[in-house]
Formats: structure tokens, sequence, C-alpha cells
């Protein structure tokens, strides 16, 4: 009956050392996300209006973020994406360190993510002018961690109608009428 009592005592010993082992090897999951962010479309004065240009065009740079946490690791998603304006900036793909695609719902370990623009994504204006796009990311791990939510950002706006640039101009009028003037500032 002692040997009964002991065995019992050790194994209940051991189920609590091991449960104490695995809470104190469990890291809560949690972002470093960019922060929101704000396309300009450059204004050419050449043409006295907002061109159409691609990602790469404008030299959008894709958006590193780091994941945290394990044992379990978390599990990545990401929610309905939210838009605004006839040609919204694209949904991102997000993607992992050797460049593979990271799908929503996926279980992923620490480390390195990457989100990034469709390189031959058309930034046309004006229809683009004033639209958004929102992406929600969410980490949870199962019943042990707590969930962490991060909303990002894109707005695209207008550059500045004054900014620097050359043109041609008129002048004013002439002797005997209208003439010509010379070179103009934009």
């Amino acid at each position: 009956m002692k040997n009964l009592k002991a065995t019992k005592s050790a194994v209940i010993f051991l189920f609590l050392v091991s449960a104490l082992r695995l809470e104190a090897q469990f890291v809560q999951s949690g972002f470093s996300m960019p922060a929101n962010q704000s396309v300009t479309l450059p204004y050419d004065p050449q043409s006295g209006n907002w061109n159409a240009q691609t990602t790469t065009q404008l030299g959008l740079r894709t958006l590193n973020f780091t994941v945290t946490g394990s044992n379990p690791d978390p599990t990545f998603s990401i929610g309905a994406p939210r838009a605004s304006g006839s040609n919204p900036p694209p949904v991102m793909q997000v993607t992992d360190s050797n460049g593979d695609p990271v799908n929503s719902g996926a279980q992923i370990p620490a480390g390195t993510y990457t989100l990034t623009y469709p390189a031959s994504h058309s930034w046309a204006d004006p229809q683009a002018a004033g639209s958004f796009r929102e992406m929600d990311f969410r980490l949870t791990q199962g019943t042990v961690g707590r969930t962490i939510d991060h909303r990002l950002r894109i707005d695209f706006r207008r550059g500045p109608t004054d900014g620097g640039g050359t043109g041609t101009g008129t002048g004013g009028p002439g002797t005997g009428g209208p003439g010509t003037g010379g070179p103009g500032t934009g």
C-alpha cells in the first residue's frame, strides 16, 4: 500500500514538473509591423496631370515584419481586405524569408516575413486619388496565447501640383497683337 501511494505521488510530481516545463517554454506571439503608408503619385508638369505608373516605376519597396512566438508556433491569418476608390492599392502578398508565399491560416515559425505589392500594378490617377487599402493581420496560438491583431493601412494621394519642373509658356500681348514669350517655369 505504501508503494502504491509513493508511485501515485511520483506520477503526480512528474506531471506537475512536465506542465511547468511546457509553460516555461511557451513564448507569446507578437508582431513587429511597419507603420501605415501613404503613397504619393508624382505630378507631371509637362502633361499637367498625374500619369499612371507601375509599382516598380514608383519605387515602392517591400515591407518587412517580424513574427515572434513558439510552443506552439502562431497561426497567421489575414482578414478580408477593405478598400475604397475605383483603383485602390492592391492586396499585398506575404512571403517568408525564402520567398515562399504564406497563406492565411498557416502555422508559421518566428522569423522575418515580407509584404510585397504586385510589381505590375498600375497606380492610375485620377481613379486612385483618395483611395486606400486596409489589411488586418492576426496571430493566434490555440488556447495558450492571447490573440494579437494588427491593421495596416495604405493611402494613395496625388503629389503636389506646385512642385519643381520646367515648361514652355506664352507671353503677354505684344505690340500690334499677341506675341510669344520666353520659357516659363512650372
